[in-house]
């Protein structure tokens, strides 16, 4: 079952190319004076769905990850002056939350 979902998906993505607007696209259209949580945000993209949200007028936002900070991240926070928050853990752990 599952394997024919997955290749009905893939046949429609083929037909209609890629009609995705890019993420960052997304964020600007529907973040600005909302609250904003990027989960995984720190995997190769070093927090960099939070800045756009943050640039894009997010009333908050917040980086959850279970990886620490990367130096990127932290570099790009101070260079910022930004105040996007980090929260490294695990979100099936209720700590976390």
């Amino acid at each position: 079952m599952l394997g024919r979902s997955l290749t009905a998906v893939a046949h429609l993505r083929a037909r209609l190319g890629n009609a995705s607007p890019p993420r960052e696209e997304l964020i600007a259209r529907h973040v600005a004076g909302r609250s904003f949580v990027d989960v995984g945000c720190m995997w190769t993209i070093h927090g960099a769905l939070c800045f756009a949200a943050e640039d894009a007028g997010a009333a908050t936002v917040t980086g959850v990850d279970v990886m620490a900070p990367t130096p990127q991240f932290t570099g790009e926070i101070e260079r910022r002056g930004s105040k996007v928050r980090f929260v490294q853990g695990d979100l099936h752990e209720p700590a976390t939350i």
